[in-house]
């Protein structure tokens, strides 16, 4: 698949532009959007239109960003609007949009931009999935949805250093791998609690059929290692290169790779529907709130339908800088706190539905949770 950059009165553009008025039409029983748009609205660097082009180079998809400025209609400076964003439906499912969303984001974000935003509506059920698991929050409605019923307008900073804190966290674990992989691992020895947790999730796999199971954020591989031991085909994920190496040398013989939870298939090229089970063993606090509505997408969209979920993480409010652990060495990581209903909220928005949690010691100075769910449908 090829993506192109075109005039916004290019023919393809042009036909594809018709095609999803004439879809919005069926959908919402009007006349489509009204909203104007014009050729020099998508011409660089001011904007830009992309279409998407098969083997046989015929358009498919396509998808663009304006400018806007603060106004009285609801803009803000250095605002980037995404307009026409578009899979016909014979291309629907390879991940086209979610690939031209990205695209899109990245050079309004090379422009200038500092916040992306958009409209959609509730009869497009597939464009809200798709905002909400790559990060898009709710904003209050601007332009001519104003007043809309039916309208839902999202945002989506556009921030220079959103992979900072990514690229911070991979250094610190890098740095604190070997010291880590002495002190962490015996944890679960003597606590009956998590371990009762581990048994839970792993008797869910095996009553749905059993398959492979994604232990993201595994680190050293002794939560993917015990998995195994309960009868679960698991395997680890983990952003560090050296954890990663560290689990393989402590347990040969089990995959292990190294990836990212902000990436589509987690790093490890993981297809759609494709896991029996994931875990998110305390994985998830050191992710940005911004940032955490994509990855419990990436989540919920490589589980099959009907598969469970466990996450375990540090309740309460707010987040901390941590500078140094495991044995006094350095570190540059946030650790984020979060409620269990907030972490519930955000998975049931991605498309979980809930079934239990565990607190953890609620009283001690370190208390955490662990949700159970499953992908709906």
């Amino acid at each position: 698949m090829h993506l192109r950059a075109v005039p916004f009165d290019h023919p393809d553009a042009v036909a594809l532009s018709a095609r999803v008025q004439a879809e919005y039409a069926a959908r919402y029983g009007d006349d489509g959007d009204i909203t104007p748009l014009r050729r020099d609205h998508f011409h660089p660097p001011h904007g830009l239109f992309l279409v998407a082009h098969d083997a046989r180079g015929t358009p498919v998809a396509c998808g663009g960003w304006r400018a806007q400025e603060a106004d009285d209609e609801g803009y803000a400076d250095g605002d980037a609007e995404i307009k026409r964003m578009y899979v016909v439906p014979e291309a629907r499912g390879r991940g086209l949009a979610r690939r031209i969303l990205a695209a899109l984001e990245d050079d309004a974000r090379e422009a200038g931009r500092t916040r992306m935003v958009l409209e959609t509506g509730t009869p497009l059920r597939e464009a809200l999935s798709l905002y909400v698991t790559s990060g898009y929050v709710r904003t209050t409605n601007f332009g001519p949805y104003r007043g809309t019923a039916e309208s839902r307008c999202f945002e989506k900073p556009l921030t220079p250093d959103t992979g900072r804190w990514l690229a911070d966290t991979r250094t610190s674990y890098d740095t604190v791998a070997a010291s880590y992989a002495e002190r962490v691992p015996g944890a679960l020895d003597d606590d009956p609690y998590l371990r009762a947790a581990l048994s839970l999730f792993a008797e869910l796999v095996r009553a749905g059929g059993g398959g492979p199971v994604v232990d993201v954020g595994g680190g050293p591989g002794h939560v993917t290692a015990r998995l195994r031991e309960s009868g679960v085909d698991a395997f680890g994920v983990d952003l560090s290169p050296a954890m990663t190496d560290v689990a393989r040398r402590a347990h040969p013989g089990v995959r292990f790779e190294v990836g990212s939870m902000t990436d589509p298939g987690l790093g490890a090229g993981l297809a759609d529907a494709s896991a029996a089970g994931l875990l998110a063993f305390w994985s998830l606090i050191h992710v940005p709130d911004d940032v955490l509505p994509a990855v419990l997408g990436h989540f919920h969209r490589v589980l099959r339908p009907g598969a469970p979920l466990m996450a375990g993480f540090h309740t309460g409010d707010g987040s901390t800088l941590k500078t140094e652990g495991y044995g006094g060495h350095p570190m540059r990581v946030r650790v984020h706190r979060r409620t269990p209903a907030r972490v519930a909220e955000l998975l049931r928005e991605v498309g979980f539905t809930v079934e239990a949690q565990l607190l953890l010691d609620p009283d001690g100075p370190l208390p955490g949770a662990a949700l159970f769910a499953r992908r709906s449908g």
